[in-house]
C-alpha cells in the first residue's frame, strides 16, 4: 500500500477531478442560498466595499456568519466574478473533506488502507456528488468540523499541545462559515469516544485546563465578529437573529433526516446498516485479514497485545471489532440535533465520516463477502435514482451525447458492483457515475437558463425581482447585485436617476404584481416574456400551488418540459 503522504495529496486531485466537472454550468440544480443569499451577497459586498458586515438589499447580512462571503469576494477579486470561481471555493472544501476522512481514518487504524478506503466510499457518495457542484455552507462546515476532530486524535495520542490550536482554528472558520452547527461532527466524534474509551475520558479531565486556552481564543475572535457588527447595526442584527431562530421551527421533531440517509450516502447505505445492525466480523487468530483494495490484497500480522495500544495514546485501536459500537455512537450523535429544527438534507453531510469509517470497517474483515446482498440492494437503488433520469432524458430529449455517457458509466457501475466486493473499483465506478449524472446529464435540462435577448434588454437597466430572487443568476450575469422586492410599497421610486426599472415577475405572482401596482398607482407595462426548466425552489413553488401534479401529467403526454417550466414576466415601469 503506498504511503501516507503519497496517499493524501493523491486522494486531494482524484476528488478535484471527479468533484469539478459540471461547476461552470448556471443549469445545476441549486438552492437560493446560492443565486440570492451568497452571490448576491457578494456582489453587494463589491458595490459598497464591505467586508465586515456584508449586506444584502440595504439590510446587514448576519443570519449567517462572513466567511463564506469573504471567502467568494476574494475569489471574485483573483479570478472575476462567475458561477466557477464561486463554485470552485466549495469543491476545495469537497476534496478536504476526503482527505480529513482518511486522516481520520489513518488516526483510527495504523494500516493506511483504513483511511484510504473510507476516503474512497465518502468520495463515491452521491450527497458528495450533489453537494459539491453549488456554493454553499454546509460543505465547508463539514469539512473544518471533520477537521477538528482530526486534530483532536492527533493531541489524544500524542499530548502534544499544538493539535489542539489546530482544533480550535478549525472550528473557529467553521463557526464563521455556518455557526454553532460545525460543533456537531466534532463533537459527535469527541462524545463517541469520551463515552465507549475511558483512557480519553480520562485525558479530557486531566487536560481540562490545557484546553481551556485554544477553547477561549476561538470563542473570543467570534464574539468579537458578533460585537463589532452589533455596534454597527444593533436593532437589525438582533432581529435578524431573531428572525434567523424563528426560521429554524427548534422542538420541532422531524423524521426528514431518516429519509435524507437512505439517499446521500448511495450506494454505501446499506452497507451502513448492514454494520449496525450484525455483529462485528471475527478476524482469524493469525493475521487481521486480508484486505480488499480491489486487487491489492494486504496481510498484516496481528501486533502483540499491548504495543498497539501504547502507539495509539488514549485512544487505543479504534477500528477494532470491538470498537464498532463507537462509530455507531458517532453516526447516531452526528443526526441526533437535525430531528429537532427545520431540516434540509445537506445539514447531514459532516456525518459522512461515521459513514464512510463505518464501510471502512465492514472491508477491514474477510467476511465481507457476507454483505453482498447489502451492497446490491444499494447498486439497486442507485439503479432506480439513475433510470429515473435517464428516462426523463431520453423522453424528452434532453441530450443524447451525455445520456451515452451516464448509461456508459452504469454499465461499468452495474458490472464492478455485481462482483466480488472490492473497494477501488467499486468507490471510482461509483464516482464516476455521480459525476456524469450530476455533472453532465442533469445540466441538460436548463434549468435557470435566461435567454440572451433578455439579458441585452436590462443590461443597463435598474433591475427588480419581485418576490422570487429570480431568475437566479441574473446578478451574475450581469455582475450586478440588482434589487429584491418582497412587495410593492407606497412610496417606492422605480425610476431613479434617469434609469427606468425593469421588473421580473413569475407568472404564478402575475396577478398579486397588477393588483397591488394599480393600487399603487404605479404604471407597468409588459414588454417581454420567457420559460425555463424551474430551480428547486420553482418546484417547490410549483407544489404549493398545487400544480406540479396537472404539469408533469401534460409534460409526460407532450413529452415537452414546457408544462413543467417556469414563465418570467418582464415590466418596464412607466
Amino acid at each position: 500500500m503506498p504511503s501516507r503522504s503519497l496517499l493524501l495529496p493523491l486522494l486531494f486531485a482524484l476528488s478535484l477531478a471527479i468533484l469539478s466537472p459540471g461547476i461552470t454550468s448556471v443549469s445545476i440544480f441549486t438552492d437560493p442560498d446560492e443565486y440570492h443569499r451568497i452571490y448576491r451577497t457578494v456582489l453587494s459586498m463589491m458595490e459598497n466595499d464591505d467586508w465586515m458586515a456584508p449586506r444584502l438589499d440595504g439590510v446587514p447580512r448576519v443570519r449567517k456568519p462572513p466567511l463564506t462571503y469573504w471567502m467568494t469576494r476574494a475569489s471574485f477579486e483573483l479570478f472575476g466574478v462567475s458561477v466557477t470561481s464561486g463554485r470552485v471555493i466549495n469543491v476545495f472544501f469537497a476534496a478536504l473533506l476526503v482527505v480529513v476522512v482518511a486522516l481520520i481514518g489513518f488516526e483510527y487504524d495504523k494500516n493506511p488502507a483504513f483511511g484510504f478506503t473510507a476516503a474512497l466510499v465518502a468520495l463515491s457518495m452521491l450527497g458528495m456528488g450533489i453537494s459539491s457542484k453549488f456554493l454553499m455552507h454546509d460543505l465547508s462546515a463539514a469539512a473544518l468540523s471533520g477537521l477538528a476532530f482530526y486534530f483532536f486524535l492527533v493531541w489524544s495520542r500524542t499530548g502534544n499541545r499544538l493539535p489542539l490550536f489546530g482544533m480550535s482554528a478549525a472550528l473557529t472558520a467553521g463557526f464563521f462559515i455556518k455557526g454553532p452547527v460545525v460543533l456537531v461532527v466534532a463533537g459527535s466524534g469527541i462524545g463517541s469516544l469520551f463515552l465507549t474509551k475511558p483512557a480519553v475520558r480520562s485525558s479530557l479531565w486531566r487536560s481540562k485546563l490545557t484546553l481551556l486556552l485554544p477553547l477561549a481564543l476561538s470563542l473570543g475572535l467570534i464574539l468579537a465578529w458578533y460585537a463589532h457588527v452589533s455596534s454597527l447595526y444593533p436593532d437589525q442584527t438582533l432581529a435578524q437573529m431573531d428572525r434567523e431562530l424563528l426560521a429554524r421551527h427548534l422542538g420541532n421533531l422531524t423524521w426528514w433526516p431518516l429519509i435524507a440517509v437512505l439517499w446521500m450516502f448511495l450506494p454505501w447505505t446499506f452497507v451502513m446498516f448492514a454494520m449496525l445492525y450484525r455483529g462485528a466480523p471475527r478476524a482469524s487468530p493469525e493475521h487481521v485479514p486480508v484486505r480488499q483494495w480491489g486487487g491489492i490484497l494486504s496481510k498484516s500480522p496481528r501486533p502483540r497485545p499491548g504495543i498497539e495500544s501504547k502507539d495509539r495514546g488514549a485512544t487505543g485501536e479504534l477500528s477494532s471489532g470491538n470498537s464498532k459500537t463507537s462509530l455507531m455512537i458517532f453516526l447516531g450523535l452526528s443526526l441526533l440535533p437535525f430531528f429537532f429544527f427545520h431540516f434540509l438534507d445537506r445539514y447531514i453531510l459532516g456525518s459522512m465520516i461515521p459513514v464512510a469509517l463505518l464501510c471502512a470497517l465492514a472491508f477491514k474483515f474477510a467476511g465481507i463477502d457476507r454483505l453482498r446482498f447489502e451492497f446490491r440492494v444499494g447498486m439497486a437503488v442507485s439503479s432506480i435514482v439513475i433510470f429515473l433520469w435517464a428516462g426523463f432524458s431520453w423522453w424528452f430529449r434532453t441530450s443524447i451525447w451525455e445520456l451515452g455517457l451516464v448509461l456508459g458509466a452504469y454499465v461499468f457501475f452495474a458490472f464492478v458492483w455485481l462482483r466480488r466486493p472490492k473497494v477501488m473499483p467499486m468507490a471510482v465506478s461509483a464516482s464516476l457515475l455521480w459525476m456524469a449524472l450530476t455533472g453532465l446529464l442533469l445540466p441538460t435540462f436548463g434549468s435557470n437558463r435566461v435567454r440572451p435577448r433578455i439579458v441585452e434588454r436590462v443590461r443597463e437597466a435598474r433591475v427588480i425581482l419581485y418576490r422570487i430572487p429570480e431568475p437566479a443568476f441574473l446578478p451574475m450575469i450581469l455582475k450586478r447585485s440588482l434589487e429584491f422586492k418582497e412587495e410593492l410599497r407606497k412610496g417606492d421610486e422605480l425610476n431613479l436617476e434617469g434609469k427606468t426599472a425593469m421588473i421580473f415577475v413569475n407568472e404564478r405572482d402575475r396577478k398579486r404584481f397588477e393588483q397591488r401596482a394599480t393600487a399603487l398607482e404605479i404604471r407597468v407595462t409588459l414588454v417581454d416574456s420567457y420559460s425555463s426548466f424551474p430551480s428547486m425552489d420553482g418546484f417547490t413553488g410549483q407544489s404549493r400551488d398545487k400544480t406540479i401534479a396537472s404539469n408533469m401529467t401534460r409534460a409526460l403526454r407532450t413529452r415537452s418540459l414546457e408544462p413543467i417550466m417556469d414563465t418570467f414576466l418582464l415590466y418596464k415601469s412607466e
